[in-house]
Order: structure tokens, then C-alpha cells, then sequence
């Protein structure tokens, strides 16, 4: 047990080290947006810039997170259409995407990695009004998992959180081709390989934090119904999830998808040196994923 507490303290320790180092990095690139607190204005591509700047100069490609990178602008692009179609602010809804996963670039425990993304914004100054459309943190374990008890979460939710929820949902990739996963084919791993995590998690309390062995088959259940809710959600509303999945697949089919989907504007001004990475893996500095080891 002593050896756990141990182990658990100095990965907390790190997680801390590398998030004032990150928010220390992006908060002189924050001050001209509209994403801080006391920064008013609406949001706009202005402002989706600055932070895929921020994401590629405070974590630089490299071999440990160039899957996180193509999820959070693949999801970004989801979240663009679905917004546009819907009629909310799309630079908004953006800016949510390309920031809801922060913390995978911290830890990919599951949950846990969601608790680091939301200190780090939150320690950031992110505008808290823009923080309460982002579900982050959101995966309580429910006592309730009926179909009543789903309906009423999701009647609950705003619709830039619905949006939000979906896009990360549709937003994965299959690596092994770099496609894009159907609705389905995301649904069979959520109930099978998230599941699996948490027997894991469960059965093995001590090397795993509090917030990951809040992880139970019922969640699971409980957010693919709501996940499943809200795709119908849009087919009210007149969009359909798999024809913005062709549509992005067509948009990507011109160019190479590994370059596209990494694709960033040119940096801004900045003294700023990468933020150091736990593994030591090499950092490149120009955006070319043929480079990384597949």
C-alpha cells in the first residue's frame, strides 16, 4: 500500500509540474483572444487559431501524441459542421473540441486524464461560461441507468454540450488506415474496450487512481444510450452523422490525411520553448506525421 501512495504521489506531482509548465506557455497566447476570463467578445476563427498555435508550440508532435493531436482536430472539424448545421457558433464549438482532451497530453487514464484537463483550463483562466458547454468531468457513475433516467440527463443538457459530446464521439480514428471510424463501429468499443478498463481498474484498486476506479460497466451503458440519444437528436434536426463522416472523408481524399489533419497556421511571435515531455521522445518541429514511427 505504502508503495502505491508513493507511486501515486510523485505521478500527481508530475502531472502538476507539466501543467504549470503547459499553462505557463499558453497564457501570453491567450491575452489577445476572447477565451480568458474578463476578455469579452465573441468567439471567432481568430480565436481557433490561436489555440491549434497554442497546442503545437506548448505540445509538439511527436510519437506519444500524434493520436491525440488527429483526434482533437478531427473532432474540432466534426464539431464545425455539426454546429454550422445546427445554427450555434461554429468558432465556438471549435475551440471547445480542440481543447476538451488537454489532458491526454498530461495521462491517458481514463477519467483521470479528464480531472487534469479540467485544472489545467480552469488554472489557465478560461472563461467559465465557455468551461459549462464542455462536459468535462462529467462521468459521475449514475445510481440510475434506465432509459427514463438517460432521457432526463440528456433533456438536462445545452446544446453546445450535446454537440460537444457527439463530435468527440465521432471524432476517432482508425489507425491502422487512418479512416475514420463509423458511429457504430466507435459504439462496439466504447461497450467493449472501455468496459474492459473498468474490470481492470476495478479489480486492481491498488495501482489505479480514485477517479479511474469510478469507472463501471453501468456508465458505460449509461453514456452510449446517451450517445445514441443525441445522434437521433440530430437526425431531428436534419443532420446525419454518417453523411458529415463521407463529407470529411471526401474533404481529406484531395490530400494526404496525415498531413491534413495536423495541418496548423503559421506560429505567431513567441520566445516560447516546447513544453519537456515525460517520455524524452523526440519533438518535431514542423508538422509532418509521415515522419513519426506508425
Amino acid at each position: 500500500m505504502n508503495e502505491h501512495i508513493t507511486t501515486t504521489t510523485q505521478e500527481r506531482l508530475k502531472e502538476r509540474e507539466l501543467i504549470e509548465g503547459a499553462v505557463a506557455m499558453a497564457r501570453p497566447l491567450l491575452q489577445n483572444s476572447h477565451l480568458l476570463e474578463g476578455n469579452s467578445g465573441t468567439i471567432d476563427p481568430g480565436d481557433v487559431n490561436i489555440v491549434k498555435d497554442i497546442l503545437q508550440r506548448v505540445f509538439p508532435v511527436d510519437v506519444s501524441n500524434y493520436r491525440t493531436h488527429a483526434h482533437l482536430q478531427l473532432a474540432a472539424r466534426f464539431g464545425q459542421i455539426f454546429a454550422e448545421r445546427v445554427g450555434l457558433n461554429s468558432a465556438e464549438i471549435q475551440v471547445l473540441m480542440l481543447g476538451h482532451d488537454v489532458g491526454r497530453f498530461i495521462t491517458h487514464r481514463w477519467l483521470r486524464n479528464e480531472l487534469v484537463a479540467a485544472h489545467a483550463l480552469n488554472a489557465l483562466g478560461v472563461r467559465k461560461d465557455l468551461l459549462k458547454k464542455a462536459p468535462i468531468n462529467d462521468s459521475r457513475p449514475p445510481e440510475d441507468v434506465s432509459d427514463a433516467a438517460v432521457k432526463a440527463y440528456f433533456d438536462n443538457m445545452g446544446t453546445e454540450q450535446r454537440i460537444v459530446t457527439i463530435a468527440d464521439i465521432c471524432g476517432k480514428r482508425n489507425f491502422d488506415d487512418w479512416g475514420i471510424r463509423t458511429f457504430d463501429e466507435v459504439m462496439q468499443y466504447h461497450r467493449r474496450q472501455r468496459a474492459g478498463e473498468g474490470v481492470v481498474a476495478m479489480q486492481n484498486t491498488t495501482a489505479s487512481f480514485p477517479s479511474e476506479r469510478r469507472i463501471r460497466n453501468e456508465m458505460i451503458e449509461f453514456t452510449a444510450i446517451l450517445y445514441d440519444l443525441i445522434r437521433q437528436w440530430l437526425s431531428d434536426e436534419g443532420v446525419d452523422v454518417e453523411e458529415v463522416r463521407r463529407m470529411i472523408i471526401e474533404e481529406e481524399s484531395s490530400t494526404s490525411v496525415r498531413t491534413v489533419i495536423l495541418d496548423t497556421p503559421s506560429p505567431t511571435t513567441s520566445t516560447a520553448t516546447p513544453l519537456a515531455h515525460a517520455s524524452g521522445e523526440h519533438k518535431y518541429d514542423v508538422v509532418n506525421i509521415n515522419e513519426l514511427d506508425m
